[in-house]
């Protein structure tokens, strides 16, 4: 197979290995951006399955929680600082720490965020109420404090990583599996580039792919205009206007082409290997 073949060449004569769309998905830019989602997509699977935990957790409290009444051990303060505010902002949490005696006999200590207005005036020796469930003690926490305060990770989470990793997936498998449809089933032919500029909504490592717009010569001789995206900024370095090119297209449907490169020779072997 040429670049720029005599004839027109298809390439449905040839056998594309398989997994021809995650190949195109691995290809270039696109495996990062496959990558990433694949990441991403991991990162939400995994906040969900931490959020789920917690809801059970909650709904066992709800079904089997029982009052015991504690002591305050100790009590003590601590801050968390906002990565996304620039200014610095800090939040000052109140902990207490606690102890108490389950109805088996069982000792346990703990500690647990409260409100100011109900960590001022406790002192080490005062009584307090804790929560447990009845069939594990050792599950407990201050009685009235609830997870509420991590709603972010049940739902806002899981959803913004989970739903970024996959639109990255999904745009990364729509792009391969166009070319694997030009690659498995369309035509090789002449064509030559007639302008390129950047495109300046997408930056890639600081740098903009190109728009390569190019004609082609269909079975019949006709001429044909089409545009492609390349992010192969090497291959894109060598595509000036006047440059001769290999095109690929459809036969149904010239509108879908493209560029092709040498390096995809390598998704397919010759028929009977």
């Amino acid at each position: 197979m040429q670049a720029i073949p005599d004839a027109d060449q298809n390439l449905a004569a040839l056998r594309p290995k398989g997994l021809l769309r995650l190949r195109m998905m691995l290809d270039g830019f696109w495996k990062w951006l496959t990558l990433m989602g694949v990441i991403f997509t991991a990162v939400g699977v995994a906040a969900a399955g931490v959020a789920g935990y917690f809801i059970l957790l909650e709904v066992r409290y709800g079904r089997e929680g029982r009052t015991a009444t504690g002591q305050v051990t100790g009590k003590d303060t601590y801050a968390t600082h906002s990565s996304s505010d620039s200014s610095g902002t800090s939040t000052t949490h109140y902990r207490v720490a606690y102890t108490f005696t389950a109805p088996d006999g069982s000792t346990h200590s703990g500690s647990g965020d409260t409100q100011y207005e109900r960590w001022e005036p406790l002192a080490p020796g005062d009584p307090i109420e804790v929560q447990h469930l009845a069939s594990d003690p050792a599950t407990h926490r201050l009685l009235g404090e609830r997870t509420g305060g991590l709603a972010w990770l049940f739902v806002i989470f899981p959803v913004a990583f989970g739903g970024a990793g996959v639109v990255l997936l999904v745009v990364a498998a729509r792009s391969g599996g166009k070319k694997a449809r030009l690659l498995a089933n369309g035509t090789l032919t002449r064509g030559v580039v007639e302008a390129k500029e950047e495109h300046t909504n997408i930056t890639i490592n600081n740098r903009h792919p190109y728009d390569v717009t190019f004609t082609f010569a269909l079975a019949d001789g006709e001429v044909h205009t089409a545009k492609t995206l390349v992010t192969d900024f090497k291959f894109a370095a060598t595509l000036e206007p006047g440059t001769p090119i290999g095109a690929i297209y459809l036969p149904g449907d010239p509108d879908k082409a493209t560029i092709f490169q040498d390096k995809w020779k390598k998704h397919f072997r010759a028929t009977g290997s």
